[in-house]
């Protein structure tokens, strides 16, 4: 083969080759075309089924429809939205995403009601998968923006407000916030050998798995602060030594205010109220023991202290009222067991 022939054959083949390229580039799909979509084949049908009850809902002009499904009105929905709509937007790179709107939705029905992945991913008509995940997203949206907001720590100013309100209402003075803790019922994850709920350490005493919440209120039944404790067979007053809330509060870096003179009894400190499971210290009054009561001044003293908050153990009532014990907060069915 001649040079010329060389040179001809190189020429077509690359002329072969460059038509062949825009042959395939000229066969491929739009590139929105070429997108996963985010719904199955199989789950397109039912599409337009989905969030049909919340759009419904959202819309109507009887704003108890949308109060009794998520115990919002649609403006308290609409204006919760637009403070997390900023963190949950996202880019677009599916064709049939779930909105900002929808997402919101799911954990709102979740958390008011239901407390039951199927049961949403039902009402939804969407994955179980999905449920969870839109959960976590929005359950750490709303923490990240809206906690220190709503929930900022109280400063000296606070307690003291604090302290005038608990006289007001209980008449119990130098106080400035009520403690109690809940046990919260979690599922074993023995079989995936979690260091969080690995038995037989974090078995409580009632013999079920759960994650316990410390937590102090106002006179009004309000959070001030609260903490999530990695639970095991621990007393309340061992769960609360080792919170990184009760080292605040027992430290002087948190600013209660200056003790003041009460009538006949002197200066007298403040302090947060809490029943005879935490230990008595400069800044947590606890009720006198029934062993204790041996005196007229003593039993007056728990009397006054049981006018304070009774229990009702984060929305369950207890069977009977017991004195000392206190109230953290009051919404029956906001909690699952």
């Amino acid at each position: 083969m001649s040079y010329r022939d060389e040179e001809e054959f190189l020429l077509l083949s690359l002329a072969y080759i460059n038509a062949k390229r825009k042959k395939e580039e000229g066969e491929r799909k739009p590139h929105y075309i070429q997108r996963r979509t985010y719904l199955n084949i199989e789950h397109s049908l039912s599409a337009d089924k989905r969030f049909k009850a919340f759009w419904m809902k959202l819309h109507s002009l009887d704003y108890n429809q949308l109060l009794n499904f998520m115990r919002m009105t649609p403006p308290q929905f609409l204006n919760l939205h637009d403070q997390l709509k900023p963190s949950l937007v996202r880019s677009i790179t599916h064709r049939h995403p779930i909105s900002t709107q929808e997402r919101l939705a799911i954990f709102l029905r979740y958390v008011s009601r239901t407390h039951n992945v199927v049961g949403v991913s039902k009402e939804f008509n969407i994955g179980i998968t999905t449920v969870v995940k839109a959960v976590r997203e929005v359950a750490e949206v709303i923490v990240r923006e809206l906690l220190s907001w709503h929930i900022p720590f109280p400063d000296q100013a606070s307690w003291a407000q604090n302290a005038a309100d608990f006289e007001a209402l209980w008449n119990y003075p130098r106080a400035v916030g009520c403690l109690d803790g809940k046990h919260f019922r979690c599922s074993s994850q023995s079989q995936a050998k979690s260091a969080r709920y690995n038995p037989p350490e974090l078995n409580n005493f009632s013999g079920y798995y759960s994650t316990f919440l410390l937590a102090i209120c106002d006179a009004h039944f309000r959070f001030l602060c609260f903490d999530l404790v990695e639970v095991a067979k621990n007393v309340d007053s061992t769960l609360w030594s080792s919170s990184p809330v009760a080292r605040m509060i027992l430290s002087d870096t948190v600013p209660f205010p200056i003790a003041a003179p009460l009538g006949e009894f002197g200066m007298v400190s403040y302090s947060v109220l809490c029943d005879g499971n935490f230990p008595l210290t400069k800044r947590a009054m606890r009720p006198f023991a029934d062993n204790e009561l041996n005196s007229s001044a003593k039993l007056e003293f728990n009397q006054r202290f049981a006018r304070c908050p009774i229990t009702r153990h984060l929305g369950r009532k207890p069977r009977k009222p017991q004195k000392g014990h206190i109230i953290l907060y009051d919404t029956p069915q906001s909690f699952p067991r």
